[in-house]
Parts: C-alpha cells; sequence; structure tokens
C-alpha cells in the first residue's frame, strides 16, 4: 500500500495542500472577482444606450436613480424609441454598416432565432456572474435568466409579457356579455364590432393550441366578419376606449396602460389560452458600454421589476403573484400563463404571420 506523501518533507505537503486548497476555491474567486471587474468597468464606461419604447423617459429616469444609489454609480441611460418589430432589422443595419451604437435593447421572444443566427446579441452567465450576495437577488436574477425558450438561455433575459386576449368597453358590454373565448369573435353577432391590429397578430399565438390551419381558418372567418382594423395595440386599444368598437382582441398589457389611465375598460383572458408573448432584455454583442450594459441588463429584469416605478409603468409579468395588476389579475381569476418552450412553437408564431397579414389584406382567402 502506497502512502500519498509517504517521503514527501512536511513543509512540501503543507505547500500542496494549500495549493490543492486554493485551486479548489477558484471558481468561486474568480464568479466574485469577474462580478467586480464588470461593477468596476460599468462605474468608468458612464452612459448606455438602450433601445425601447417601454419603460418610457419618466420610468428609465426613476429606474436610473435606483440603479445609481444601489451601485454607487453616478451613470446615464440614454434611451432611443424604437419599436420592438424594427429592432432586428435595425441591429441588422448596424452590423453591416460596421458602427454599433446600442447597449442594451428590448424585443420580442420571436426575435430569438434570427438574433441568435446573425450574431448580434452577447451570450451571459448570467446567474453564475451576477446572483448572489452583494450582487443582485438570486432567486429574481434566476427567474429572469431561465425563464425563456431553454435553448437560448443566456442569450436575453425575461423583461415583460403581452398577453393577448380581449377588452371590452365597460359602458357598452358587461363581463357576462362579453366574448369568452376566440372563435367567438366569428359570430356574426360581433360583426363590424371587434377591433383588432391589421394583422391579426393575436391569432399567431393560437397556433399551439389551434393548429396552422386552425387559426387561419379563424382569421379567414374573423375577417369575413369585418372586423376594426388598426395600425398597431395602442390604436386598437383607442378605439375600445373611445367607444368605435364594443371590443377588442389586443395586447392585454396595451389594456391595462389605458385602465390605468382610468379608461372604462374590462379584461377577459379568453379560451383556448393563447401562448403569452414575451419581451426579452438583449445585450448587443457589438455594445459600446459592455460592462455597463450586462449588469445595467442583469439589475432591471430582476430587482428594477419590483420597483414601483416599474409597476407603476404597467412593464409586468403575467405569472400569478408578480408584483402589479397583472399578477394580481391572474391570481383573482386562477388563471395559468404559458411561453413558448420550444423553438417550434416560437417558430410556428413568426411562420404564421405573413399568411394572417395576407387574410387581413383580402389577399388569401
Amino acid at each position: 500500500m502506497t502512502i500519498l506523501g509517504a517521503g514527501i518533507p512536511s513543509k512540501a505537503i503543507l505547500t500542496a495542500v494549500m495549493l490543492t486548497a486554493g485551486s479548489m476555491a477558484l471558481p468561486g474567486l474568480a464568479q466574485a472577482a469577474d462580478f467586480d471587474t464588470i461593477k468596476a468597468a460599468a462605474a468608468k464606461e458612464g452612459t448606455i444606450v438602450v433601445w425601447h419604447n417601454t419603460p418610457s423617459q419618466e420610468t428609465t429616469n426613476a429606474l436610473t436613480a435606483v440603479f445609481n444609489k444601489k451601485f454607487g454609480m453616478n451613470i446615464k441611460v440614454q434611451r432611443v424609441p424604437v419599436s420592438g418589430s424594427d429592432m432586428t432589422s435595425r441591429m441588422i443595419t448596424e452590423k453591416r454598416g460596421g458602427r454599433f451604437t446600442v447597449d442594451v435593447f428590448i424585443a420580442n421572444d420571436r426575435h430569438l432565432p434570427v438574433l441568435v443566427k446573425n450574431n448580434l446579441v452577447e451570450k451571459v452567465e448570467w446567474v453564475e456572474v451576477f446572483a448572489g450576495p452583494d450582487k443582485i437577488d438570486a432567486a429574481l436574477m434566476a427567474s429572469a435568466a431561465n425563464n425563456i425558450v431553454s435553448e437560448y438561455i443566456g442569450y436575453g433575459l425575461e423583461f415583460r409579457h403581452d398577453v393577448f386576449g380581449f377588452a371590452y368597453n365597460t359602458k357598452m358590454l358587461s363581463e357576462e356579455t362579453a366574448p369568452k373565448r376566440w372563435e367567438e369573435l366569428a359570430d356574426p353577432k360581433w360583426r363590424s364590432k371587434v377591433a383588432i391590429d391589421a394583422g391579426l397578430s393575436p391569432l399567431s399565438r393560437l397556433v399551439p393550441v389551434l393548429g396552422r390551419e386552425g387559426a387561419l381558418d379563424l382569421a379567414k372567418k374573423l375577417h369575413a366578419n369585418r372586423p376594426i382594423y388598426a395600425d398597431g395595440q395602442p390604436s386598437v386599444a383607442a378605439k375600445v376606449v373611445s367607444g368605435e368598437a364594443p371590443v377588442a382582441a389586443l395586447s392585454l398589457s396595451t389594456a391595462l396602460d389605458e385602465m390605468q389611465k382610468g379608461a372604462p375598460l374590462g379584461l377577459i383572458y379568453p379560451e383556448p389560452q393563447a401562448l403569452i408573448s414575451q419581451l426579452v432584455l438583449y445585450v448587443s454583442k457589438n455594445a459600446p458600454h459592455p460592462n455597463l450594459a450586462k449588469l445595467w441588463a442583469a439589475w432591471v429584469t430582476s430587482e428594477g421589476m419590483n420597483t414601483q416605478a416599474m409597476i407603476d409603468e404597467g412593464a409586468i409579468r403575467a405569472w400569478p403573484g408578480a408584483p402589479g395588476p397583472f399578477g394580481a389579475y391572474y391570481a383573482k381569476h386562477d388563471l395559468k400563463v404559458r411561453r413558448a418552450d420550444t423553438i417550434a412553437e416560437l417558430e410556428e408564431a413568426n411562420n404564421i404571420r405573413k399568411d394572417l397579414d395576407a387574410i387581413a389584406t383580402g389577399r388569401l382567402r
């Protein structure tokens, strides 16, 4: 039997043990150093450029103040309003031009495959680097990092949800008389009374429950029922708020924004339940201020989501129990929400959009 260390001087043994212990501790030390290094570099970078429409400038200013207080910094956030639908094309344009201006941006989860394929977003070990004592709340960080399609974990962070359903004008309808199922929108009873965006986008999220042909069939019937088309979700909401349409199929986030302003709206989460649409926060692969971009992204999608400014903004999540009106609404009605679990589900929602648009414009019957 050979005894490890037999014949080795005691001083050498002690040195070997110390080296071994040091080596075993290195991963933890490296992670701590990574965070500290990023934080120190972030303070020096000073300013980041963010592309998004939500949160607003006022909310962004409030978040910046909280961020600076937490991390002992004096950074600035330059917000550039950009539509989520334009994000990918603008990112590709920047890459082709070789001039990168954006650090952080927010876009729908359906953009994930294209953004990753074109190497436009940074992959980060969010939990390993940013979660823990004296860093960022571990549970909140893990939730933001892991609540996206598993194949893309690391490429983005869950920001907020768009949940498609119905909003009705409470001066024109009651909860009892409002439609409860998606198929009801094609009933002659609602002819020329339903507002929806011109691309019929809410129906794309029904593919996993109705199937592609089922969603297209519903779209054709709805189009034949002469809905009131509008350009974008805010315009859809405006039509139901004004009473031009008694009911609308739209993003319930948009409807909640109007309700918080005092609009006479009620919400219906119809059956079958459509997939939620996640807005994801990304760090640009070529961010001019990469360290501040990562620290801001990690904080704003975790602890930042629980700030009063963000809750007041309505940039909220629909998980039951989440802070804000969505969490309260879904808990009250015992509703379960579901995001896309696979790339196939995201691609199904993406691929049908051209056909839905063709139906809405009369090019596909």
